[in-house]
């Protein structure tokens, strides 16, 4: 087969026009990061920033949760956006200096003299300033040279750190003692409120537990398709990229023996 001698050269999915009307939620962001990072970790991740593959998958994510139709380029333009925000915030910690980086909450502190004057003459980072930063990590994997850590590393636990959080909040939820009943209706809703916390965290870190089974997976395959013989790296990426696409495929390529998934690859590329 010729394909087998000669590297293949495709050109990339068109990608569909963004609709203007789409609005992102911090809900929708943090499904969106949630993914990218997850395509980071799968080798989706290039200089400017991501195949158009990985856009394409993270929109379909977004879709899936919320309902709402999310095309590759909403993705892309949001990333962009994240990217200029990353920028002010590796620019704010450079002018900060070392010591002002909360790395417990992710907060850069300055002191209100300070801060009012470096607002002033960056009025773009004002949101990020003795704020907390949410998803800072993400943002460092997807936007910045950032390696993933934590629930993103192979080794750890997330089971564990997801139990020690939980137990964290659980305690943060009792009301302090000696109190009466005075401003209850305050203390309702603070509760209320790190009840919403905790239900947002608990199915957040489900979701990144998902994802490193996800990425454990997507090893195992890779390991499956690059061992088979008689192809170019280009061409078994190629099927790889595909059944990554094809969960149900991808899973009766991985109980197959040897000669079978020889055999589904003659037929996949024939099929070209």
């Amino acid at each position: 087969m010729e394909g087998k001698t000669a590297a293949l050269a495709l050109p990339p999915p068109p990608a569909k026009r963004a609709d203007k009307n789409f609005k992102w939620t911090r809900a929708m962001t943090r499904v969106m990061v949630a993914g990218l990072v997850e395509q980071a970790t799968l080798g989706m991740k290039v200089d400017k920033g991501f195949k158009r593959r990985a856009y394409a998958a993270v929109a379909r994510q977004v879709t899936e949760r919320f309902g709402e139709e999310c095309l590759d380029n909403n993705v892309e333009n949001r990333f962009k956006t994240l990217k200029r925000n990353w920028a002010e915030i590796k620019k704010l910690r450079a002018a900060a200096g070392p010591h002002a980086f909360d790395a417990a909450t992710h907060t850069i502190l300055l002191s209100d003299a300070a801060a009012a004057e470096y607002i002033k003459a960056n009025p773009k980072a004002e949101p990020f300033v003795n704020q907390p930063i949410e998803m800072y990590e993400e943002l460092g994997i997807i936007c910045g040279d950032e390696k993933p850590t934590g629930f993103y590393s192979r080794g750890q636990s997330p089971e564990g750190s997801a139990a020690a959080a939980a137990e964290e909040e659980e305690a943060a939820l009792l009301p302090p003692p000696g109190r009466g009943k005075k401003g209850g209706w305050r203390r309702r809703e603070r509760l209320e409120e790190k009840l919403e916390k905790l239900a947002e965290k608990i199915g957040y870190m489900a979701e990144q537990m998902a994802r490193d089974r996800k990425k454990e997976h997507a090893d195992e395959l890779h390991g499956a398709v690059v061992g088979c013989e008689g192809y170019t790296e280009a061409w078994l990426m190629e099927a790889y990229g595909y059944l990554l696409d094809h969960n149900t495929q991808a899973n009766v390529f991985l109980r197959s023996s040897p000669a079978m998934r020889r055999d589904w690859l003659e037929q996949y590329f024939s099929r070209r």
